[in-house]
């Protein structure tokens, strides 16, 4: 194979250099303000299921509490629930309430 590349090429492969990906200028992001924006919204959401507390009802039923009022989190084939006004409009129905569910017992868990 590599001989075959080395006489279409005319070249030995292994000396060709790799084209540098071009530099940004300082200041700029490569990220676009909606993935800042996520980014920096993730980040508050961890901070603050950092302060919750959770504790285990049943197999698939959680209690959050530590802000205004507790929450349950249901955990049903895979898909995560919460009963928060919060769950509905969030992205991806990602509230601070699964997020501590998602820290502490599933796929956030260190």
């Amino acid at each position: 194979m590599f001989k075959e590349l080395r006489e279409k090429m005319g070249k030995d492969a292994s000396k060709l250099k790799r084209a540098k990906k071009p530099k940004l200028p300082k200041g700029v992001s490569p990220l676009t303000p909606e993935q800042i924006s996520d980014r920096n919204q993730k980040k508050r959401m961890k901070e603050r299921a950092a302060i919750l507390s959770i504790a285990q009802v049943d197999a698939t039923t959680f209690q959050v509490w530590g802000g205004d009022n507790p929450h349950v989190v249901r955990v049903t084939d895979g898909w995560i629930t919460c009963d928060c006004v919060g769950w509905n409009y969030a992205r991806n129905h990602n509230c601070s309430h699964v997020m501590k569910y998602r820290l502490t017992f599933g796929d956030l868990k260190k």
